[in-house]
C-alpha cells in the first residue's frame, strides 16, 4: 500500500475557508467562483487539477493564512492536496459539518440502503490504497455526486486523504458498512478486506 505525508491537522482546517470561497455567499453578497469549480471538475488528474489557477488560489490563501505548505515538498503531498480538492468540488455547496464521507456513502449493514454500491466502494478503497492518482479521484468523485447536497464533514474528508493509512480505511470500512466503531485493540477480530466485512453484514 502507498502511503501518504503525515498530515497536520493545521492544513486540512485551513483549506476550508479557502475552499468555501468558491462558492457563492449571499450574506457576504460574495459570488464565488463557478468558473474554476467547474474546471476542478474537469481536470482528469491529480496533475490537471494541479495547473487549474483555483487550486493554486486555494494554496495560497492557506499559506496567507499562516499555515506553511513547503515549496519542496514531497510531491505526494500536493497529489493529495489536487485528489481532495478536486473531489470538494462536486459539492453543491461549501457548508461544512456533518457525517463522515464514508457513513453518507454507506452507513448501513444492509445493502440495499447504501446509496454507493459496495462492489464502487471496494474500488475506491483499492485505489486510496494503490496511489493519488486519476483512478482515486474518479472514485472519489462518483461517491461524492451521489451525496454533493449531503452535509459532511469536509475537513475530516480532507484530513483522512491527506493522512490515509491502515487505521483510516478501517475507519472508512466502518463506517460504509454501519459498524458502532471500529476496534480499539489488536486486529485478531479485524476482517482483512471489505469482502468478509459484507459477508458478515448480511
Amino acid at each position: 500500500m502507498s502511503t501518504t505525508v503525515t498530515e497536520t491537522p493545521d492544513l486540512a482546517a485551513a483549506i476550508m475557508p479557502a475552499w468555501r470561497l468558491l462558492y457563492a455567499d449571499q450574506e457576504r453578497h460574495w459570488r464565488g467562483d463557478p468558473g474554476g469549480r467547474a474546471a476542478l471538475r474537469r481536470a482528469a488528474t491529480p496533475e490537471a487539477v494541479m495547473v487549474v489557477p483555483a487550486f493554486h488560489d486555494i494554496l495560497i490563501a492557506v499559506r496567507e493564512s499562516g499555515v506553511d505548505i513547503p515549496a519542496r515538498a514531497d510531491a505526494n503531498l500536493y497529489r493529495w492536496l489536487a485528489v481532495a480538492i478536486g473531489a470538494l468540488a462536486e459539492r453543491r455547496s461549501g457548508d461544512g459539518g456533518g457525517q463522515r464521507f464514508a457513513a453518507a456513502l454507506g452507513g448501513s449493514s444492509k445493502p440495499e440502503e447504501r446509496r454507493f454500491k459496495t462492489l464502487r466502494f471496494q474500488a475506491l478503497i483499492a485505489a486510496l490504497d494503490r496511489a493519488p492518482d486519476a483512478d482515486t479521484l474518479t472514485a472519489l468523485r462518483r461517491g461524492m455526486a451521489i451525496i454533493a447536497d449531503d452535509r459532511i464533514d469536509a475537513r475530516q474528508f480532507v484530513r483522512d486523504l491527506l493522512g490515509w493509512s491502515d487505521r483510516t480505511r478501517i475507519d472508512w470500512t466502518f463506517a460504509y458498512f454501519g459498524q458502532p466503531a471500529r476496534p480499539q485493540t489488536g486486529t485478531a477480530d479485524i476482517p482483512a478486506t471489505t469482502h468478509e466485512l459484507e459477508e458478515q453484514a448480511k
